[in-house]
């Protein structure tokens, strides 16, 4: 049996129909591991709680909302109250196979990884449409961006050792933090390592809108490619404005060096002004990006009562 304690967190929203299938599979998959399962309920109105505690689950009140903040909550009871070594995280509906949670755990266990993320080998019906495609777009986005070498950046299976948790930001607390922890973990040198799990159809009915989570995405690795390259970030797009900026004034100085004049001198304002604000971003860059050597990681912070249920 392993010897490091394993805390799985799972958030969970009126998941009646499959939280006590979930948890019962995990346990018996981790049988011979040090394990807790925490189930972080957001305030359910249906049978969720009574379940995942028949199940042998500990339930954990939300206080906030949202997918991120549940998980961090259930990250601080666990490294607190449970003393987690190395953590573990799925969804509460049914998606994920718990039989390949042993998968993930093993590398980090083993010590040839800190960071483990599962990517998604969906069954027929389990991922299409907007999702699929949104799925695909947003991972090359993120992995393009932040330049992280995963193929399913959006995966909800991920695990990973404790110490992730004090060099957290805390900031993002919706559909971005599967974003947000990936970049961390690279920023401060952990082994990240993909490993394929299996992906089902979900029980119950989903309340992911794919547009909301592909937008707050986007959002997330714009603003961690601004913190951590911020001369990329600022840079890049002055030099995109100067370029378009150029473009603009272009016929205007074709036609004065065919004649000498000056004809559109709206355009000559309009050019001008786009050409300085891309050298003000430039400049800007140059300065956040000496700033950012100067500034260590922020450490987690968060909760501190945690109301078991």
């Amino acid at each position: 049996m392993p010897s490091e304690n394993v805390v799985v967190v799972i958030p969970a929203k009126n998941e009646e129909e499959a939280i006590a299938q979930t948890v019962a599979k995990l346990r018996n998959s981790l049988s011979t591991y040090n394990l807790r399962i925490v189930v972080v309920d957001g305030n359910s109105v249906d049978k969720t709680v009574e379940r995942a505690k028949d199940a042998g689950a500990i339930v954990v009140r939300q206080d906030g909302r949202g997918y991120g903040d549940a998980l961090f909550k259930g990250f601080l009871f666990g490294a607190e109250e449970l003393s987690a070594d190395i953590f573990l995280t799925m969804d509460a509906d049914g998606t994920y196979e718990p039989d390949d949670a042993p998968n993930l755990l093993n590398p980090i266990l083993a010590r040839e990884a800190d960071f483990t993320i599962g990517r998604r080998i969906p069954e027929v019906g389990a991922l299409i449409g907007i999702r699929k495609y949104g799925n695909y777009m947003i991972s090359w986005l993120t992995r393009t961006l932040l330049g992280l070498d995963v193929q399913d950046t959006q995966s909800g299976m991920m695990g990973f050792r404790s110490q992730l948790i004090q060099e957290q930001d805390l900031s993002v607390k919706g559909w971005g933090i599967n974003t947000e922890m990936l970049k961390r973990a690279k920023d401060i040198g952990m082994i990240v390592k993909e490993i394929p799990v299996r992906y089902h159809k979900r029980i119950g009915d989903s309340k992911l809108n794919p547009l909301h989570a592909a937008i707050v995405d986007v959002a997330v690795a714009l603003r961690m490619l601004r913190d951590t390259e911020p001369f990329l970030f600022f840079a890049g797009s002055g030099a995109g404005l100067i370029c378009i900026g150029f473009a603009i004034g272009l016929e205007v100085i074709i036609d004065w060096i065919r004649t000498g004049l000056v004809t559109n001198v709206a355009r000559v304002v309009f050019s001008t002004l786009i050409i300085t604000v891309g050298v003000q971003l430039v400049s800007l860059g140059l300065v956040a990006e000496m700033i950012r050597k100067l500034i260590q990681p922020r450490s987690a912070r968060g909760l501190r009562k945690h109301r078991v249920l």
